[in-house]
């Protein structure tokens, strides 16, 4: 079973090192790694060339921003599943993929993970978790549920069939796919109980207020356009991560931090 993992980039020299080194070092052996750059002005080429020998691909072209990019990424794909990761996240062990791939060939149509958001900077520590558990799609509209977009895996050929990422949506474009997914019939999906992506805090959705409160007016939009009641969605999505921000930090024995190709 052949992994496609899609990255974005734009100026992110100083985390890319990250991201390319974990996927490289994944022990799944059917991996293919697309990094699709918004022609950086950085140092991103230098890094490219230093840790990303194992790339299907790296194109540095404009773009219309990070999901035009992510489209663009998932046209490259050849993989039967696909993955998005960012260019300022990385995978939380080397097993991330196998683990995934066992959960599609149990029987899957989109597959999802835990979350860690560390600090940006060594020592990375733990700032927030996001753990999961088992959901109905319908969990999604209900209960205001969402899989962590860096730990969602798709088949493929319904990412293809429901169409890629809606371009008028800035920051919730990711949201509006995964609203379309889930009212996709007889949606299989199945969560794998282990965290497996590391996300720096500060990215377009969670730097600060004022993203997420765009980001909920996007949301609440999508909803609308479905036909959906959003705003008790919107509330119940935004308490939901509640217990997220109480976690205590202490008591996440099994989050070691994975990154062994650091000096």
């Amino acid at each position: 079973m052949k992994v496609s993992v899609v990255t974005v980039s734009f100026n992110a020299a100083s985390t890319l090192a990250d991201t390319l080194e974990s996927v490289a070092r994944q022990n799944h052996d059917q991996t293919e790694h697309w990094l699709i750059d918004g022609l950086s002005q950085d140092a991103t080429a230098a890094v490219v060339q230093r840790h990303g020998h194992h790339l299907a691909g790296f194109v540095s072209e404009p773009d219309l921003g990070l999901y035009d990019a992510m489209n663009k990424g998932a046209a490259m794909a050849s993989g039967d599943i696909l993955g998005f990761l960012n260019a300022d996240d990385w995978y939380a062990g080397p097993e991330t993929l196998s683990s995934v791939c066992k959960a599609f060939a149990a029987g899957a149509d989109l597959v999802y993970g835990d979350l860690v958001f560390r600090a940006s900077r060594a020592p990375f520590e733990i700032k927030r978790v996001w753990r999961d558990c088992a959901h109905d799609p319908q969990d999604f509209f209900r209960l205001g549920w969402q899989p962590a977009h860096p730990c969602t895996f798709v088949r493929r050929d319904l990412f293809q069939a429901i169409g890629g990422f809606d371009l008028r949506w800035r920051i919730g474009a990711d949201y509006a796919w995964l609203a379309r997914a889930m009212l996709q019939a007889d949606l299989r999906l199945r969560h794998v109980p282990q965290t497996l992506v590391n996300m720096r805090l500060g990215g377009a959705s969670t730097a600060g207020l004022r993203a997420v409160w765009q980001a909920n007016r996007e949301c609440a939009q999508v909803l609308h356009e479905l036909g959906r009641w959003p705003w008790m969605t919107i509330a119940m999505k935004t308490a939901r991560k509640v217990p997220q921000l109480l976690t205590n930090r202490d008591t996440v024995g099994a989050d070691a931090l994975w990154r062994p190709w650091a000096d």
